[in-house]
């Protein structure tokens, strides 16, 4: 998995509480912030799927 941030063309941005929230999360699981936030966008975006 490549590191989002060095990426170009980002397509929105995290405000202080995600990203205090997804720090909490990767401290307790130790996923990859990346990963949390693709399963994270794949939930939301599952309302839109067909």
């Amino acid at each position: 998995m490549t590191n989002s941030a060095n990426r170009k063309g980002v397509m929105f941005t995290l405000d202080d509480e995600v990203i205090e929230l997804l720090n909490k999360a990767k401290a307790e699981t130790h996923v990859p912030k990346s990963q949390i936030v693709e399963l994270a966008l794949q939930e939301y975006l599952k309302g839109y799927q067909n």
